[in-house]
Order: structure tokens, then sequence, then C-alpha cells
């Protein structure tokens, strides 16, 4: 009987996370909704410089979908002493089309009254006003600070796989043994074959050799012709034929 080993069934403790997702750092990052949102309004930077300033955080210069985002916004500005215009994540980068920075679609647009102005394309970027969480398209270079927005992380569902335990007084070998079983007789099967072809082809070069030996030796007609130097005749060189049994008459 062969024994194999036991696999244990016990599964990993059981981690229980939050359902309802978090922000990447409780301590910078403001919780909403689904969303997170960071502002700094003490900053000096440029529309490309906010931008660079939230992607180092882990997010985009905000984007807003709807009325409850920006209520939520401008709850918290309005605790600041003294707030400023800041940056979100609203850019012309084609004519006469905004975009967010996040890849977010625009449904949902505040712009203040007469805005976008149609001036041209020199107003691409877009700022929050703190006093009404209006929005006012204007050029990209002047200094504002701005409001970062990152999606909050969810746990993921872990699935687990039941494992089985190994019948130890079963007969039938696993299948990773079987096929090592069939392999096995496969490579016994050729080793014959090639030791069997080797020996009739040993035989047969034998035969071949015997059989061209035996034609050689028995071929008729032989003649050996030997010559020897003669100098009681004058110093000449003289030849004798030799024959073999077969130019030789019968007694």
């Amino acid at each position: 009987m062969v024994l194999y080993p036991l696999i244990s069934t016990a599964l990993p403790p059981v981690t229980t996370l939050p359902t309802t997702g978090w922000c990447p750092d409780q301590g910078q990052w403001i919780d909403h909704g689904s969303a997170c949102f960071y502002y700094d309004t003490n900053a000096y930077l440029d529309w490309g410089e906010a931008s660079f300033e939230c992607y180092k955080i882990g997010g985009y210069l905000a984007s807003f979908t709807s009325d409850n985002e920006t209520s939520f916004i401008l709850e918290l500005l309005n605790e600041e002493v003294a707030s400023r215009n800041l940056w979100i994540g609203l850019i012309k980068r084609r004519k006469e089309h905004y975009q967010w920075e996040d890849g977010t679609v625009v449904n949902y647009t505040n712009w203040s009254p007469a805005k976008p102005s149609a001036t041209g394309d020199e107003e691409r970027c877009a700022e929050f006003l703190p006093t009404s969480g209006l929005w006012n398209d204007v050029t990209c270079d002047g200094s504002r600070g701005y409001i970062c927005k990152t999606s909050k992380i969810f746990p993921t569902v872990a699935t687990s796989s039941t494992t089985t335990r190994t019948n130890t007084s079963s007969s039938t070998p696993p299948r990773h043994e079987e096929h090592v079983v069939r392999v096995a007789a496969r490579a016994q099967g050729l080793t014959t074959g090639y030791t069997v072809g080797i020996a009739l082809l040993s035989i047969i070069i034998v035969g071949l050799l015997g059989f061209f030996g035996y034609i050689v030796y028995n071929r008729p007609g032989k003649t050996e012709v030997s010559a020897f130097y003669n100098s009681e005749d004058g110093d000449k060189v003289e030849f004798s034929r030799t024959s073999d049994i077969t130019d030789r008459p019968a007694a």
C-alpha cells in the first residue's frame, strides 16, 4: 500500500476589512462618499505645478460630479480664515472642449454666469471660487491654491478553495503518478526496440562481410609473379609465374 502525505484542510485566519473603503492617508485626505479630497489654500502654484502636487500624493486636481461634492468643499473652505481661488482639474485640451484631468466624463458643470469665456484659447484652465463654489475659466499660469481628489480604496474579495484530503488507503495513485508510470513504460518500450534493431543490424553486417570474403577467397585464376636477380646470366632480372591450385593440372 502506497501512503501519500496528508494535505491540511485548515484555512488561514480571516482578516476583517472595512466594507466602506478608506482614503490612502487618513491624516491627509478627507473622506467624502466614494472619494477623498485634499486642498491647500496657502499654495501659490500655476495649474501644472498644482497638478504635480496632487500626483505626488496619489491623486489628480479635483473633478466634480454633483452639487453634493461642491457643497462639501464649500463647507470645508468656510472654516478657513482667508480662502483664495483654487485650481480644479478642468482643462481645455482641445478647442471649445473641456475635460477632467482624471478622465471623469463631464456630465456636471457649475460655471459662473457667462462662463466659460468665448475669447479664444488663452483661458484654458478652471478655478473654484471659495465663496460660491462656482467655476471660472482663466489662464493656466496664475498663482493659486488647489484641490485634489482620488478614489477610495476598497477591499478586494479573495476567493478561497476547499482543500481535499487525500485518501491514504486508496490503491489508485494520483494523476501525476499515473502520468509518470505511462512515460516510464513508453521509454522502456523505446529502449527495447532500439536494442533489437541494433542486434539485427549487426547480424546483417557480419553476414555481408562473410559473403564478400568467401567470394574473394574462391576467385579463380589467381596468379603470382616473382622477380629475382640472376648474376650468372649477365646481371639479368628474371620473372617467374606461379599459379595457385586452380591452375594446376589434376594428377
